[in-house]
């Protein structure tokens, strides 16, 4: 990771993908919070009864603060960026879809919390897997597609971009 210091201001690196992995990182630390509202194949739920909705609600904070400035840099600094690059051409209507249904699945998750429902953790888990996987498409897929085939100029520019953005 390469840094750049700004005259006023933090360090920031000109590699826009350490700043979208580590965003990245701080939803999965949110998703793990549902994993123990709903469990997993391989745990089962950890939070009683009594916490889940005030963990569901402490999560739906998370997505509503820097979760949707996340996905809002990526629609807008990001993905405008590739568009214009045939690699993506299929790509990116896909991982635009993919945002339209985690917004479809954050809000039946906010429903769900605001009348309480029965089924909050199994709403809770399938956000959590959806989510999980979006991340997957994009770590694995999107994510070295595009540092491969952005020049350093244009990745020093988007890594900018995206630390403005962040910071708004």
């Amino acid at each position: 990771m390469t840094a750049m210091p700004e005259t006023d201001g933090p360090v920031i690196t000109t590699d826009p993908f350490a700043l979208l992995l580590a965003a990245h990182q701080r939803v999965e630390e949110q998703l793990s919070r549902l994993d123990a509202v709903a469990g997993t194949r391989k745990q089962r739920p950890t939070a009683p009864d009594e916490e889940v909705a005030g963990v569901v609600r402490s999560v739906l904070e998370f997505f509503a603060g820097p979760g949707a400035r996340h996905q809002e840099a990526e629609d807008s600094v990001l993905l405008p960026r590739l568009a214009a690059i045939p690699a993506f051409a299929a790509m990116l209507p896909a991982i635009r879809a993919q945002h339209l249904m985690l917004a479809a699945e954050l809000e039946s998750l906010q429903v769900a919390v605001s009348r309480g429902g029965d089924d909050l953790r199994a709403l809770a888990g399938r956000f959590a897997e959806m989510h999980r996987g979006h991340l997957i498409a994009e770590e694995k897929v999107l994510f070295p597609l595009a540092a491969h085939e952005l020049t350093p100029a244009v990745k020093a520019d988007l890594a900018r971009e995206l630390s403005d953005f962040a910071s708004r």
